[in-house]
């Protein structure tokens, strides 16, 4: 069963509305909050960004869990501390980070409108 052309939004324009040649994507608007142009948005510059932010996020796992994996090594090693402390300050480590964590949270979706503190 195949699919005419006139009906899928992405091929032609599709069901967005046309103004001097340029279609607008329905429901969607930039970051002014004017209808978006389908011609102008998005494209490379978004998924550049998407790119740019999935770095980011890669680069701070990697950070995590390097500084994770290596800390007893380092406590035991360097800082010549027993195994049973090196293992309660890694644990103490581990812990305060999800606590910063969810310390936050509540604060960032305040920021973002996701719900309101009261």
């Amino acid at each position: 069963m195949a699919i005419p052309a006139t009906s899928s939004p992405l091929l032609g324009g599709g069901s967005g509305g046309e103004e001097g040649g340029d279609y607008y994507v329905e429901g969607a608007v930039d970051f002014r909050g004017h209808r978006s142009v389908r011609s102008r948005s998005g494209r490379w510059r978004s998924s550049l960004f998407m790119i740019a932010a999935e770095g980011v996020e890669m680069s701070e796992r990697f950070a995590y869990y390097g500084i994770s994996s290596n800390l007893i090594p380092y406590l035991t090693g360097t800082l010549h501390l027993s195994n049973a402390l090196a293992a309660e300050n890694s644990n103490v480590w581990a812990g305060v980070r999800w606590m910063l964590l969810l310390g936050f949270l509540p604060l960032t979706h305040t920021q973002n409108q996701t719900y309101a503190l009261n």
